[in-house]
């Protein structure tokens, strides 16, 4: 029994998720019963959404680097384009 109902079926994006707090998040979430994009910009991330799966989870990888991302975002509001 679950003892976060509310988490269930939910959708988390959890950046960094290769090591450390980002990792550690990723499969928390997955425990809570939500599904995973585990999101990094390195392949070991795989062995978190691994460790989602086998505890009965769902989880993808999606492989993202957010600094450039937020870099983009800012020159587009910035009127710099891509």
């Amino acid at each position: 029994m679950k003892i976060f109902k509310e988490f269930e079926g939910k959708t988390a994006f959890v950046t960094g998720a290769a090591s450390g707090m980002g990792q550690a998040a990723a499969i928390c979430f997955g425990g809570l019963g939500c599904r995973v994009a585990v999101a990094a910009r390195n392949p070991k991330a795989l062995e978190t959404v691994q460790a989602i799966r086998e505890n009965g989870g769902e989880a993808i990888f999606v492989e993202c680097d957010v600094v450039r991302l937020c870099k983009l975002i800012v020159n587009i509001f910035k009127g710099d384009g891509l």
